[in-house]
């Protein structure tokens, strides 16, 4: 089964815009994530999802850094999933946000594992869930990923009411009607913990967390 990372980024930030260039301890932040996500075992693929508004800044760096990349409709992330996986003749894809840039790729290759082993009884694993008290994850907020079949994205695609944007909630909040997975942290919960890029004050603790932990550090227990 070939699955490739999906990691999405735009310019359009409404709390922080063109976050996903910041410079994050001497890295681009969008390169953070991606640079973790080549790390997991289990991705056959790295490709940055791009947002067609003021999608230049973004190409050009993808360009110069030689990362695979394709532009899509900014709202319909759907479409821009589903073509990027496509494409390059994927199975299943992994979507990260490059708004987490410490993503750890163990926690990744391990839902990835856990899919490829379950599957078709589950196309969807997801490790946050809105429901889920009292942080919507037990997970650090930052470590946020899915795991998705193309056939669920093909079969979302031709569902009306799904929202085209934002159809990872909608999905887990629909969660007793399709066939997902909640990968909760056994025996801990860490979801108090924000390792995530929305403000400048995020970005001054995730700097922070960086300077003691270095730039190359993947284990998301070294930046709690």
């Amino acid at each position: 089964m070939k699955v490739i990372g999906i990691l999405q980024a735009r310019m359009n930030s409404t709390r922080l815009p063109g976050k996903v260039l910041m410079d994050l301890n001497g890295e681009p932040v969008l390169w953070q994530g991606y640079k973790r996500l080549l790390k997991c075992e289990e991705l056959s693929q790295v490709v940055v999802s791009i947002g067609e508004e003021n999608h230049g800044p973004i190409e050009e760096f993808c360009e110069y850094r030689g990362m695979a990349y394709e532009i899509g409709p900014e709202a319909d992330l759907i479409e821009r999933h589903f073509s990027a996986a496509s494409t390059r003749g994927a199975d299943a894809i992994v979507r990260v946000t490059a708004d987490e840039p410490l993503i750890d790729p163990s926690l990744v290759d391990n839902s990835v594992r856990f899919f490829k082993g379950h599957w078709p009884r589950y196309e969807y694993v997801h490790n946050w869930d809105p429901e889920c008290e009292p942080h919507g994850r037990t997970w650090p907020d930052g470590m946020d990923h899915e795991v998705i079949s193309m056939r669920f994205l093909g079969e979302l695609s031709l569902t009306k009411e799904c929202p085209r944007e934002d159809y990872n909630t909608w999905v887990i909040k629909r969660k007793t009607h399709y066939k997902t997975y909640f990968m909760r942290l056994v025996g801990g919960n860490y979801g108090q913990h924000r390792l995530t890029l929305d403000t400048q004050e995020d970005h001054d603790k995730l700097t922070s967390v960086l300077k003691k932990a270095g730039n190359d550090c993947t284990n998301w227990r070294a930046f709690v």
